[in-house]
């Protein structure tokens, strides 16, 4: 499968935003496991509406969905065998590393107030300030592109996204089948499952 950011930013004007304000999309993300130290790949679907609008369903190998808006977070796990419990944890506040993140990235390269950024090869690295690293849980973000990122004309060319964690551990994420453009904000409320144990914080 051929992964793409399809944003359509050019980065001739650094005034245009790094992320789209709305978009949809399908994700492989690949994390490096601490106890094994393989990659644990998983996928599924990713809609995101700027600010503070997420929704990440995992739909292979452990289904398991996210949703949050400005006001809760849900984090709900399916039941592993028909017939039994699955868990929902509700969070009253909008907490995750990822949507923080994009909500930052919304904002333009030139003169961010909460990040860096630099050109080297077929990189582009956006570094957050200290401050901003212990909001976000994130210190950096990659771009990789298939040529010279820096004449990168569009987000179609970059082929992954790289997050750097408070911890050092990187999650990164290939998209693909992207679609820019209003998401309707009922996808960021959860409906919860009955026989669903539910947990809230």
């Amino acid at each position: 499968m051929k992964y793409f950011f399809l944003f359509l930013i050019s980065f001739s004007a650094f005034s245009q935003t790094i992320i789209p304000s709305e978009f949809s999309a399908k994700f492989e993300e690949t994390i490096v496991s601490a106890v094994t130290g393989k990659e644990i790949k998983s996928n599924g679907e990713i809609k995101y509406r700027y600010p503070s609008h997420l929704r990440l369903e995992v739909l292979e190998p452990e289904p398991s969905t996210v949703v949050v808006n400005p006001k809760r977070t849900w984090i709900y796990q399916p039941p592993f065998i028909e017939g039994e419990k699955g868990q929902v944890t509700i969070e009253k506040k909008s907490s995750w590393p990822l949507l923080k993140t994009f909500d930052s990235l919304t904002k333009s390269l030139e003169n961010s107030k909460e990040f860096t950024h630099k050109f080297s090869g077929n990189k582009l690295s956006i570094n957050f300030h200290k401050e901003v690293q212990a909001n976000l849980g994130i210190k950096s973000v990659t771009f990789m592109a298939k040529n010279n990122a820096k004449e990168v004309k569009s987000f179609s060319e970059f082929e992954s996204m790289t997050l750097v964690k408070s911890d050092d551990k990187e999650q990164k994420y290939k998209f693909s089948e992207i679609k820019v453009g209003p998401i309707d904000v009922i996808n960021f409320n959860f409906d919860i499952p009955k026989n669903t144990k539910v947990i809230e914080n």
